[in-house]
């Protein structure tokens, strides 16, 4: 059973006594040349501890997996095609998605394997706003469609509907930046009864049977929208700030495994993340290079996606300023 702690300080040191699962896991979508550091890092990880094969329509490049396949659409049909013509493949155990946005198509293709999933009608469900906002006022749920979400609660779920807050996120408003989020391994919100109270309600609303998903809710604690899956920096912040790998966590789960997990050790109680409009400059990347809070930062298009880490939030803020003006303040070569 997962510890009712609330702190995923406390929530996560037992150590795992429970042995590494074995047989494929098989990871839907993320794959190919355009992997995000992020996801590149992910893989990687999932690679090292268990048999990988990636279903994607890009090659792997150079990512070290057991095996791939190249399905002609990312559908449970076509994947399950793919995985027909291949031969001398380890048993499937596991099947995971890292995507919001593929959460059915997994769901669909771990049912049809007979293996633990984020349960169908959750699957249908979270990826359509309206029908979320629906299942959960029906229940009875505060709920706030339209309302931009002010936190962002990391619901862990494990069979028969048990839930655990396992981090909190503040969404920090900020002009001229796409997002702006803070994670504390202290968050009051952890504490919070009512916070753990609704998270599990919204769940067993929903029908998620395993897996994780974002829960996402004003200052009020009314939801403002869920979503399954990691986001776009897999729970970066999360680890850096609480230890807590959330991508390793999606892959026990997806094997059916549950219970406390050992944590590793920070550098940090808090990391930030920011987007900065900012040009890619080499002098820009030479300048961050050398500050020791900054974890990453990663270009998209015109903006750049930074990651910083401190011990409080005023710190986090002097970094995210500092960065901001470097990016935006060099001068190109």
């Amino acid at each position: 059973m997962y510890p009712t702690a609330a702190s995923p300080a406390a929530w996560g040191r037992s150590r795992r006594t429970t042995s590494t699962p074995g047989g494929l896991l098989v990871l839907i979508g993320t794959a190919g040349r355009t992997l995000t550091p992020h996801q590149q890092a992910a893989v990687a990880e999932l690679a090292e501890r268990w048999p990988l094969l990636l279903a994607g329509a890009e090659p792997a490049g150079r990512t070290v997996v057991h095996r791939q396949i190249r399905p002609e659409a990312m559908t449970r049909q076509a994947i399950m095609a793919a995985l027909a013509t291949c031969e001398f493949l380890p048993p499937v155990r596991a099947v995971l998605t890292l995507e919001s946005r593929l959460c059915a198509v997994g769901t669909r293709l771990a049912s049809e394997l007979g293996l633990p999933g984020y349960g169908m009608a959750a699957a249908d469900v979270v990826t359509h706003p309206i029908r979320t906002f629906d299942r959960l006022g029906n229940a009875g749920l505060p709920i706030a469609p339209g309302e931009p979400a002010e936190l962002v609660a990391w619901c862990v779920t494990a069979p028969p509907h048990h839930t655990v807050v396992a981090a909190v996120t503040r969404l920090l408003p900020h002009p001229g930046s796409r997002a702006d989020e803070l994670v504390d391994v202290e968050d009051p919100a952890l504490a919070d009864p009512a916070v753990r109270e609704l998270a599990a309600e919204a769940m067993r609303a929903l029908g998620v049977q395993s897996g994780i998903t974002r829960l996402h809710l004003d200052l009020s604690h009314a939801i403002t929208g869920a979503s399954p899956g990691l986001g776009d920096d897999l729970g970066r912040t999360v680890r850096l700030a609480t230890g807590l790998d959330l991508v390793r966590e999606a892959a026990w789960l997806a094997y059916g495994v549950r219970g406390p997990r050992e944590l590793a050790s920070t550098r940090c109680t808090m990391a930030r993340r920011a987007w900065v409009p900012a040009p890619d400059r080499p002098e820009s990347r030479d300048r961050l290079r050398g500050m020791a809070w900054v974890d990453s930062v990663i270009w998209h298009d015109g903006e750049a996606e930074v990651i910083v880490i401190g011990g409080d939030a005023e710190q986090c803020a002097r970094w995210i300023d500092h960065a901001r003006h470097v990016l935006v303040g060099s001068k190109p070569w």
